[in-house]
C-alpha cells in the first residue's frame, strides 16, 4: 500500500466501522440512497416448479460468477411466478448481494436477455442517489462492510443479513466522477491480481496431477524403466512388471469393518470410548481432535481398536479415501462402521497399499466398483476382493520410500504456491478496502500510466486502432466513423495518457482527422489493414493485410494494464450502428467538457450543448435517440470523470 498516495486531509466519520475518511467525502446510508428489496415469501413455490427454460430467470447465490450472473446456468420460472413480486424484477445495472448462508457474495446484473427475478436468499440494491452501482460493488467488498456485519451479527448463530440491519449501513461517498475512477482502478488492479492467483491455482492443479501420475506409474510399473512387462489382466492396472504377481487385497492385508454407532448403554460391561468416522479421514492425513464417543464392550473395543501404523479406509462417502495412522493418535479409540481398519500380513506393506488406493481412486475405478448411481459403499467384501499387484516386500518398500521422497518435494512446492495465493488474496482485500474507503488516493497521476513521448504516443494509437479494427472489421456496422468514435471512447474511458490529441467537434462526433488519416496510412505501411471504399461506394471498410496479426505483440506490451476497459468499450459498441456510436461519443465529450470546467451538468444541459453548440447537423438527430444513448451510458457505466483534454470547436474557413 505504501506505493499509493493518501488524501491531503482526513476527518472522523463518526461511524465505528469507517474510522477516518477523506475530507470532502460524504457519509451516506444505504436506507436513504438505495432501492433495497428482497423476496418476501414464496407463496408455495417448490423446486418442482423450477424449469431449465421458461419465461423468467430465477437467480440464486449459486449463479454468481466472478462479477456477474451466469445466466446460462440459472433455473427459470413461469410468468405467474415472476409476477408474484414486482419489487424484485431485475434490470441491467442492478447490484445483488446474498443474505443467507455465505453473506456478502456480490454480482452486477448485465446482459439480461429476458425477465429475471430473485430467490429469497438475495437482496436487490439499486442506487437512488449519491453513488453508482459499480462503486458500491467494491464498497461492499471492503473491510468496512465486513466490520459492520460482525458488529450487527455478533453472538448470533444464524447466518442471515436482515433488511432492517443492512439499511443501517453507512458508507463513504466521494463525488460520482471520483467513484468512477476508484471503480475502474479496482477493476484493473484486482483483474491483475486475479490473473496471478489464477496462474498459481493452475500451477497447483498441474503439480497435483504430476504427483498422482508419479504415484500411479510407480505402483503399476515399478521403478525400473527397463523391466520386461506383461498384461496384468486387470482393466485399471494395464501392464505390470513381468515378475510381479496379481492377487487381491485380502491376500496381503487383514480388513476389519468398524462397529455400528451405539449412542446408548445396553449392558453393564459397556463403557464410552472415542471413535473415528469417515469425516476424520483425509488422504494421507488423520483428524483426531475432539472425537465423539459411543458405547462398546471390552471385547468390541479390542476388536475395533486402532493403533499407530494401521490404515483407515472409508467405506462410504468418498469411498476408498485412506490414511495411515501416525503419532497424532494419542488416545484409545475404535472405528465406526463407516471405516475399515487395515493391517498388513506377510505379503503386504501398508504405505504401498495407500498408493495403490490413490491410483484406484484417480482412475475412477471405485465409482465403477461401488455403483455410484446410488449411495456408494465400499463393503469389506469388495475391498478384500480388489485386485492388487504384489512385488517383493523389499521392492514395495523401495517404491513407498521413493514416493514419500518425491511427493514431499511436490507438496513443498504446492504449499509455497498456496502461500503465495493467500498473500495475493490478502493484498487484494487490503487494496479494495483502502481504495473504496479513501485510505489511499487513486485519482492522482500514479494510478495511470506515465505519458508517452509524441512519437511513441502516435505509434501506440496506431496499435490501439489496429486492435479495434482486428476485432470489428467483419461487422457490417464498422467503418471509419465508428473506428474514430471507439478510438476516442477507449482513450478517454481507459484514461490513456495521450497528450497530443485534439478532438474537434465534427458533425459525426469527436474527431481528430489528421491523426486518423495518418493512422490508416501507418496500418497500411505496417501491412496490418488497408482502408478501402465499400462496394456500394458509401464509407470505408478495413481489409486485413498479410501481417494483420503482427500488431498484437505491441498491444500486449502497451495496453495490458488497460485491456479490460478497452475491451469493454469494443464489446458494448460492437453491434451498435454508427449513428448510435456517434451520439454516445458526442454526449461523452460534452459531459466530460462540463466536468473539466468543474460543472455537474443536468441531462437537459448535456442535450442542449450537444444539439446546439456542437455542430448544426446535430439538430437532425431525434431527441429520443439522445435520451436512449444517455440512459444506455448510465446503464453500462460508460460515463466520463472529467479526464483528459476538452474537445475544441472545429476550425472552418
Amino acid at each position: 500500500m505504501s506505493v499509493y498516495q493518501v488524501y491531503p486531509k482526513y476527518k472522523d466519520s463518526g461511524i465505528e466501522w469507517l474510522g477516518q475518511v477523506p475530507e470532502g467525502w460524504q457519509i451516506k446510508k444505504i436506507k436513504r440512497t438505495s432501492y433495497l428489496k428482497g423476496r418476501v415469501g414464496w407463496k408455495g413455490l417448490t423446486s418442482s416448479e423450477y424449469m431449465d427454460d421458461g419465461y423468467a430467470y430465477l437467480v440464486t447465490g449459486t449463479d454468481f460468477q466472478t462479477q456477474f450472473i451466469g445466466w446460462a446456468q440459472c433455473a427459470c420460472v413461469n410468468k405467474d411466478r415472476y409476477d408474484d413480486d414486482p419489487f424484485i424484477q431485475l434490470k441491467n445495472g442492478d447490484l445483488l448481494i446474498t443474505k443467507d448462508g455465505t453473506i456478502g457474495k456480490l454480482a452486477l446484473v448485465k446482459d439480461i436477455n429476458k425477465p429475471a427475478c430473485l430467490n429469497s436468499g438475495i437482496f436487490l440494491i439499486r442506487p437512488i442517489s449519491s453513488y453508482i452501482t459499480h462503486f458500491m460493488y467494491w464498497v461492499l467488498q471492503s473491510n468496512s462492510f465486513l466490520s459492520f456485519c460482525n458488529i450487527y451479527t455478533q453472538g448470533s448463530t444464524i447466518l442471515h443479513l436482515y433488511q432492517n440491519v443492512f439499511e443501517e449501513f453507512f458508507f463513504p461517498a466521494p463525488s460520482v466522477p471520483e467513484q468512477s475512477i476508484i471503480a475502474a482502478f479496482l477493476d484493473h488492479e484486482t483483474a491483475h491480481i486475479d490473473a496471478i492467483i489464477s496462474k498459481q491455482q493452475q500451477l497447483i492443479k498441474l503439480l497435483r496431477e504430476k504427483r498422482q501420475a508419479l504415484i500411479s506409474h510407480a505402483v503399476t510399473k515399478g521403478l525400473n524403466p527397463d523391466a520386461p512387462m506383461k498384461d496384468s489382466g486387470v482393466e485399471w492396472l494395464g501392464e505390470v512388471p513381468a515378475d510381479w504377481k496379481i492377487g487381491t487385497v485380502g491376500k496381503g492385508y487383514a480388513v476389519v469393518l468398524g462397529k455400528m454407532l451405539q449412542p446408548e448403554q445396553r449392558h453393564l460391561d459397556e463403557r464410552q470410548v472415542p471413535y473415528l468416522k469417515a469425516l476424520h479421514v483425509n488422504w494421507e492425513h488423520l483428524l483426531c481432535t475432539d472425537l465423539p464417543k459411543m458405547w462398546a464392550t471390552t471385547e468390541e473395543i479390542k476388536t475395533f481398536s486402532v493403533s499407530v501404523g494401521d490404515m483407515l479406509v472409508c467405506e462410504g462417502g468418498e469411498v476408498g479415501r485412506a490414511t495411515l495412522i501416525d503419532t497424532t493418535l494419542t488416545c484409545e479409540c475404535i472405528i465406526q462402521n463407516a471405516l475399515h481398519r487395515v493391517q498388513a500380513k506377510e505379503y503386504g506393506l501398508l504405505p504401498y497399499l495407500l498408493r495403490i488406493l490413490q491410483t484406484v481412486s484417480y482412475v475412477g475405478w471405485f465409482e465403477i466398483l461401488c455403483n455410484k448411481a446410488t449411495i456408494a459403499h465400499f463393503t469389506r467384501e469388495k475391498f478384500v476382493a480388489l485386485a492388487c499387484p504384489y512385488s517383493s516386500i523389499s521392492e514395495q518398500q523401495s517404491i513407498a520410500d521413493f514416493l514419500d521422497r518425491e511427493t514431499a518435494k511436490i507438496d513443498t512446492l504446492i504449499a509455497k504456491t498456496q502461500h503465495a495465493i493467500e498473500l495475493a488474496q490478502e493484498r487484494r482485500a487490503a487494496l479494495i478496502s483502502a481504495a473504496a474507503t479513501g485510505k489511499i488516493c487513486v485519482t492522482q497521476s500514479q494510478s495511470v500510466s506515465k505519458p508517452f513521448s509524441k512519437s511513441r504516443e502516435y505509434f501506440q494509437k496506431v496499435v490501439l486502432a489496429a486492435e479495434i479494427t482486428s476485432q470489428l472489421h467483419q461487422e457490417k456496422t464498422f467503418g471509419r466513423v465508428k473506428l474514430q468514435k471507439i478510438l476516442y471512447l477507449s482513450e478517454y474511458h481507459a484514461r490513456l495518457p495521450f497528450q497530443y490529441s485534439e478532438y474537434q467537434r465534427y458533425a459525426a462526433g469527436p474527431h481528430d482527422p489528421k491523426v486518423l488519416y495518418s493512422i490508416e496510412a501507418q496500418m497500411k505501411k505496417q501491412k496490418w489493414f488497408d482502408a478501402k471504399l465499400r462496394e456500394d461506394g458509401y464509407g470505408k471498410q478495413y481489409i486485413p493485410l498479410e501481417r494483420h496479426n503482427a500488431y498484437k505483440q505491441y498491444y500486449e506490451r502497451y495496453f495490458t494494464d488497460r485491456h479490460n476497459l478497452i475491451q469493454r468499450i469494443i464489446d458494448l459498441l460492437r453491434q451498435q450502428d454508427t449513428r448510435f456510436c456517434e451520439v454516445v461519443a458526442t454526449i461523452y465529450g460534452v459531459w466530460n467538457d462540463f466536468l473539466l470546467e468543474g460543472k455537474r451538468p443536468t441531462d437537459g444541459e448535456i442535450f442542449h450543448e450537444a444539439r446546439t453548440n456542437w455542430d448544426p447537423k446535430k439538430q437532425a438527430i431525434p431527441e429520443n435517440l439522445w435520451s436512449r444513448a444517455l440512459g444506455w451510458m448510465r446503464e453500462h457505466e460508460i460515463t466520463p470523470v472529467g479526464w483528459g483534454e476538452p474537445t475544441v470547436h472545429r476550425q472552418t474557413s
